[in-house]
């Protein structure tokens, strides 16, 4: 007997149309929020740079501080934009110390919604670095150059380099002009005035305005050069004889050699 077979009727199934589906509804919610937050943090004027409060100049000008700011702040994502969320302060800060040498710290916060305040702090003028063609610079503690000098007075350090300076550059280690500021102190305290500072590597010649010369080593122990200094002009450089001096050498350990 011949048996029949039955096939079996499959039942198709329409698809949904994509926005029928619930889940496709609900990414293009998350879409259209993250958008608008987007569009919101980055593009809305609420969020624009428009004030950029200085304080703590006095030698670079308000106006050439929020101009560098200002030209460093535009970022471009699709559309040009000055939102606040996007400022880098970090490289604006360098380009501020790179642009103005006078400048010592670059401070950038943010003040929501739409104002930058800039704190700067400013290099101090401690001694004045000349070479040899006599021109001269301003050098802060650091040793760093900041800015030219026409004033010969103070603390005059002479170099005996002809190296061209570049301002922002350090002319001078902190620890030799440390060591020259001492220098001057303790000749100040036995009398001895001191025109001009002469530097050679570590050679140190200090010009006196009695015509006489002292010779220091900064590669040594400046505070036992001072030391014997001290004993030998009590001691033994009597004042009537002071005005024949023409040099006192301290580079020598605790050898001493004066004529």
């Amino acid at each position: 007997m011949r048996r029949r077979t039955f096939k079996k009727r499959r039942q198709i199934r329409k698809k949904k149309p994509l926005f029928k589906k619930k889940i496709f509804w609900i990414f293009l919610f998350i879409f259209l929020i993250l958008g608008t937050l987007f569009y919101f943090l980055f593009f809305s004027q609420i969020f624009q740079i428009k004030e950029i409060r200085v304080f703590g100049n006095k030698k670079v000008t308000e106006k050439a501080l929020q101009d560098l700011v200002n030209s460093k702040v535009e970022r471009r994502i699709f559309l040009p934009t000055k939102s606040i969320f996007l400022l880098n302060q970090k490289a604006i800060e360098k380009a501020l110390l790179n642009e103005f040498p006078q400048v010592a710290k670059a401070n950038l916060k943010r003040k929501l919604p739409n104002i930058l305040i800039l704190e700067i702090k400013e290099r101090v003028g401690l001694a004045v670095f000349c070479q040899s063609d006599l021109s001269c610079f301003e050098i802060d503690k650091e040793g760093i150059a900041f800015e030219p000098s026409e004033k010969e007075n103070g603390l005059v350090i002479f170099s005996g380099k002809d190296e061209k300076i570049f301002l922002g550059k350090k002319v001078i280690q902190k620890e030799d002009l440390k060591s020259i500021l001492e220098i001057q102190r303790q000749l100040k305290e036995l009398e001895i005035e001191i025109e001009k500072f002469f530097l050679e590597d570590k050679k140190l010649t200090a010009k006196t305005t009695a015509n006489f010369e002292i010779y220091f080593d900064l590669g040594g122990n400046v505070r036992d050069q001072l030391f014997n200094l001290r004993e030998v002009w009590k001691e033994k450089i009597l004042p009537e004889n002071r005005g024949e001096l023409e040099y006192i050498d301290l580079r020598f350990g605790n050898r001493v050699f004066f004529k």
